[in-house]
């Protein structure tokens, strides 16, 4: 979602700016977020209800659509998503500069450790 939404928001996507990179990351977390927020409204449900209540997974999900309305598969949305924008902007900006970088440093692409290394790092920034 973070390379799409760079394609079409950065003016030379080869060299985006930080204020493009942090754009950038925070509609993506945006985007991803809202893909898989009733996943975690579902997770919820299940974990805390008796056992019987949902038949599973898909069961929750279309009691809760049914019974609640679709809206409620998307309850708390809001300050989740106010909450994972600026992390995801300063996650995956830090990250893909890190990165880029090494790249540029070395002229060989990271290891699995060091992406591993980059991912930590920019995971503890954001």
């Amino acid at each position: 979602m973070y390379d799409k939404i760079k394609e079409n928001v950065c003016k030379n996507v080869s060299k985006p700016s930080t204020t493009e990179r942090l754009f950038s990351g925070a509609i993506a977390g945006a985007v991803s977020s809202t893909i898989i927020y009733p996943l975690e409204i579902t997770k919820t449900r299940l974990a805390i209800s008796p056992p019987g209540t949902y038949s599973g997974i898909m069961g929750c999900v279309t009691k809760i659509a049914s019974t609640e309305g679709p809206i409620a598969l998307y309850k708390g949305w809001t300050p989740s998503v106010c909450g994972i924008m600026p992390y995801a902007a300063v996650d995956l900006a830090v990250f893909n500069t890190v990165k880029e970088a090494y790249t540029q440093k070395y002229a060989i692409e990271p290891s699995v450790t060091t992406l591993l290394c980059c991912g930590a790092f920019s995971g503890i920034c954001g």
